[in-house]
């Protein structure tokens, strides 16, 4: 086993950390920013988090694991880290694609599959991240990030709000404790991490289900309801910001096809830029909806 650094040997470290530890906070808000933009049509209450590691923070694991790091300043992944928090599981399933297909990914983790079958506890899904040159750009990093940032990873993270709630309050405290916790509040700790999983599953149950009632239901209206939302819904487009005239143009296309008008949808559809944004999966089903319905009658052209 390797001893911990002499104080000789931390300063160094130290003094080789602090001259990126910049660069890793610029790192930070850039991907803080990025995140934030891929959240916000679809997932607008998601919570992102992002920073570069503390200097303490950085002290305190290089004393108490120096097996694991080396050359702690190049070696470690988290020393920028970001989180994203969302409503339900199939959110995180939302935000895993968009980091999969943006990033490029050197390393990942269910953190769940580390517990047993019959264990409750931490639960999380872990990236290792740097960017993608091919995607960068695209994304919302500026060349000058994309220079600085150069191969440098980031740790980041995506659970729901519940997961959040138990990590945020128990993890540290069951995982990295100075004192071992006795087992009768390990045992509160897993009743409590078994509750918030049963929550998750709950929320994400009936979320799916309420947001599937209000597009099945949509149709029912009254033809003269249809009208007006109509008219409210090309108001909010005239007026909205641009980041929120997809999700407007998705909802004003549901409405259109309700009526039976499903040119209408396609033309609106296909005149905003919704398919190359970072979730498109609504607008990819009212798009492919609307061409269905309009070309049912011909189900082997191409546009059905």
């Amino acid at each position: 086993m390797r001893e911990p650094p002499t104080s000789a040997e931390l300063g160094t470290m130290v003094s080789l950390y602090r001259q990126q530890q910049e660069t890793y906070r610029d790192f930070a808000a850039a991907l803080k920013s990025v995140l934030e933009a891929a959240c916000r049509d679809e997932l607008p209450d998601a919570i992102v988090q992002a920073r570069a590691k503390s200097l303490t923070s950085f002290i305190g694991k290089c004393i108490r694991k120096p097996d694991r790091y080396a050359d702690p300043a190049r070696d470690m992944t988290d020393l920028c880290g970001a989180r994203v928090i969302v409503q339900t599981v199939t959110q995180v399933l939302s935000v895993r694609r968009f980091v999969e297909d943006n990033f490029e990914v050197v390393e990942t983790e269910d953190i769940g599959l580390r517990l047993g079958e019959r264990e409750f506890g931490y639960r999380d899904r872990h990236y290792i991240v740097r960017l993608n040159p091919a995607r960068a750009r695209e994304i919302g990093f500026t060349a000058r990030q994309i220079r600085s940032i150069g191969s440098r990873v980031a740790e980041l993270q995506v659970r729901t709000w519940a997961q959040h709630a138990w990590a945020d309050t128990l993890h540290d405290r069951t995982y990295k404790p100075v004192l071992a916790p006795g087992k009768e509040a390990e045992r509160r700790a897993a009743l409590l991490a078994a509750l918030m999983e049963t929550s998750d599953q709950i929320f994400d149950g009936v979320a799916n289900e309420i947001d599937g009632l209000a597009a099945n239901y949509l149709p029912e209206k009254h033809h003269s309801q249809l009208l007006r939302e109509l008219g409210v819904q090309s108001s909010l487009r005239e007026h909205a910001l641009e980041q929120d005239r997809t999700g407007i143009a998705v909802e004003t296309a549901r409405i259109h096809l309700a009526l039976g008008q499903c040119t209408d949808a396609i033309t609106l559809l296909e005149g905003c830029d919704g398919g190359s944004g970072p979730f498109s999966e609504h607008w990819q089903l009212e798009l492919g909806t609307a061409l269905c319905l309009c070309h049912r009658l011909q189900p082997q052209s191409p546009e059905y």
